[in-house]
């Protein structure tokens, strides 16, 4: 495999596009928000965490087979969606409890940041989108 393949563009930008889709699929799930909004918010339905990793990794594998770098991918997109789901997830809703306790100072609470992490089912519909991608790009340039 060569390392500024084409090929590779390929899944870098089919990776681009599942992150692309997963936050603009936001705007379904959270009908209020501006489309700006919708492409710059972390957390909710559904992460895009999981689908950009699911699709780079996914289609690496597809593509080259199970080398060292290919397992690599594997093992960082299970770490970037358990850290999503579990540690990000805690910390959003750590802050939020934070703020609320926070209320009576205001400048205070307003330094807060809360940034909401993801659920399970969160992070299964990015994966189940980083799949569809996977599957409609490898059909289009990889199978023969």
């Amino acid at each position: 495999m060569a390392i500024f393949s084409m090929d590779i563009f390929i899944i870098l930008i089919a990776s681009v596009v599942a992150w692309f889709l997963a936050q603009f699929f936001k705007l379904v799930w959270l009908p209020k928000k501006s489309i700006v909004s919708a492409l710059t918010t972390s957390g909710g339905m559904p992460s895009a965490h999981s689908a950009t990793v699911v699709t780079f990794a996914t289609l690496l594998l597809l593509y080259d087979g199970l080398t060292a770098v290919t397992a690599l991918a594997l093992l960082v997109m299970m770490i970037v969606i358990r850290d999503a789901v579990g540690v990000r997830l805690a910390v959003g809703n750590n802050a939020i409890i934070l703020k609320k306790s926070l209320a009576k100072n205001k400048k205070l609470a307003e330094q807060v940041m809360v940034e909401r992490g993801h659920t399970f089912e969160q992070a299964l519909v990015g994966t189940a989108i980083g799949l569809v991608v996977t599957f409609i790009t490898y059909l289009i340039f990889f199978a023969i």
